[in-house]
């Protein structure tokens, strides 16, 4: 199929079609100027359809290991839809497509929308910010932070894995984590304690300890549990 062929395609499909993502990932791969050019002009499309399929291809198009040679040209776009988008789906989008571009010029968008009143755009943000914010910046840091304590399980864990892997490291973020080492999701607990285990911070063994108490049975959980132990270097046996 061409590149409008496709395009005809994937707009009726839902979020939760895999075919729709199939096509998204083959625009991706196909990579040249013709297909930036039709998601250029989706991302200015008037429905919101067209305007979420243009980010998400524009998230990832061409990238081949660290080689993204729309860069450039798909940042402005994207960070024009990040101030003015009235859609909080295509919104999402956006900035999961400035995440996967991870050009700090694209910061102040993503930092905007961690206050965002809809659940998945602060997801979102709370994704992305890693990826484009200067180390250590205490608005991010901050954003991050009030992401981590929201009840929705998902925007907690997005955040509180994000703060776990920050370089910087202080009694605010160590704060957090801490505050989530009870989490009633262990593997948000454990994304937290594996923040602690990075800063050298022995409290992480308290969610080791509940892991063997009670495992969840989540292989990603279990990898958290080896990372803990490898970065103390003497946790618990697992």
């Amino acid at each position: 199929m061409n590149v409008e062929e496709l395009i005809a395609r994937a707009l009726p499909l839902s979020d939760a079609d895999d075919e729709r993502w199939e096509i998204v990932e083959t625009l991706r791969r196909r990579g040249d100027a013709g297909i930036f050019e039709a998601a250029a002009r989706l991302c200015g499309g008037d429905l919101a359809a067209e305007r979420r399929l243009g980010a998400d291809v524009l998230a990832r198009l061409g990238h081949h290991g660290d080689a993204k040679p729309f860069l450039d040209q798909s940042l402005p776009i994207l960070r024009e839809m990040a101030r003015r988008e009235p859609d909080p789906m295509v919104l999402r989008s956006v900035l999961f497509a400035l995440g996967h571009l991870g050009d700090g010029r694209a910061f102040p968008e993503v930092l905007n929308s961690a206050g965002h009143s809809h659940n998945g755009v602060r997801y979102a943000a709370a994704w992305s910010l890693p990826n484009v914010m200067p180390d250590g910046d205490a608005e991010a840091v901050a954003a991050l932070i009030h992401i981590s304590g929201e009840t929705d399980d998902e925007n907690r864990e997005c955040a509180t894995t994000g703060l776990a892997g920050l370089d910087a490291d202080d009694a605010a973020i160590r704060d957090a984590l801490l505050n989530r080492l009870d989490d009633a999701v262990l593997v948000i607990a454990a994304e937290a304690a594996y923040g602690l285990a990075r800063r050298g911070d022995r409290r992480a063994e308290r969610v080791v300890r509940r892991y063997l108490a009670a495992p969840d049975g989540n292989d990603y959980t279990r990898s958290l549990m080896e990372w803990i132990a490898e970065e103390l270097g003497d946790a618990p046996a697992l």
